[in-house]
């Protein structure tokens, strides 16, 4: 799995291309996420995390449809 990392104070920049879609789940933070493959094809995905201090933004990319179920996990 190609992966990289950045990282400076405040800043975090994670990127990763999958090829298995619980290997893509595990890298979602805060949600468990359940994917269904709607289009024939072999499963690939690219995977962006940026952090920036209090927040964090993620994004999938795939060039097949899917639907995506990702309930967020409990916070106690």
């Amino acid at each position: 799995m190609p992966s990289s990392a950045l990282s400076f104070p405040g800043l975090f920049l994670h990127r990763a291309r999958v090829r298995d879609h619980d290997e893509l789940a595990a890298l979602v933070r805060g949600a468990q996420c359940e994917f269904i493959q709607l289009d024939p094809g072999a499963f690939k995905a690219e995977f962006t995390a940026l952090r920036l201090q209090d927040t964090t933004v993620q994004f999938i990319q795939t060039p097949l449809r899917y639907l995506c179920r990702a309930p967020p996990h409990a916070t106690e």
